[in-house]
């Protein structure tokens, strides 16, 4: 990969891995910076890597870098945010989609979180999400679908 490539591919996936990683860890500014960790883990390997795999090769990087932030810092990051204390009627969620979904995927365990954030939000395939967080393709939908039904679950009580 040359480093025009390169540049090509902080440009066109930056964005992609910072969201993936506010929504694994809710820290900004550690997602900004594993987000710089994952680009030069590319940059270190650039002449070995294609163009076509780059992409794959930055999220395979994230998620090992994701679990060794959570593993060393030990801890459970949420979003600090008031929907805990607020009643929402359901005409609200309409205009607050975002923030409600932003919300209730923060309640999953983090396989879940991490498995429909992956298949949901980013738009990867079953078989690259097995790739990325090392499952099984069977494991990863079973976990989107858990994921799915206790959003649905949720979402149902709320109304």
């Amino acid at each position: 990969m040359s480093g025009k490539e390169y540049n090509k591919c902080v440009d066109d996936y930056s964005e992609m891995l910072f969201k993936y990683f506010v929504k694994n860890i809710s820290d900004k500014e550690s997602a900004q910076d594993l987000t710089q960790d994952a680009f030069l883990a590319l940059w270190k390997r650039h002449n070995e890597i294609e163009i076509s795999k780059a992409k794959a090769f930055l999220f395979i990087s994230a998620h090992n870098l994701m679990i060794n932030y959570i593993n060393y810092t030990k801890k459970q990051l949420i979003i600090k945010n008031d929907w805990s204390k607020k009643e929402i009627g359901f005409e609200e969620m309409a205009f607050e989609n975002k923030n409600l979904v932003n919300h209730l995927i923060e309640k999953l365990p983090a396989v879940m979180k991490e498995c429909i954030v992956l298949r949901d939000l980013q738009g990867f395939s079953y078989k690259q999400i097995a790739q990325i967080t090392e499952m099984t393709e069977e494991n990863v939908k079973i976990n989107v679908f858990r994921a799915r039904m206790q959003l649905k679950k949720i979402l149902m009580s709320m109304k």
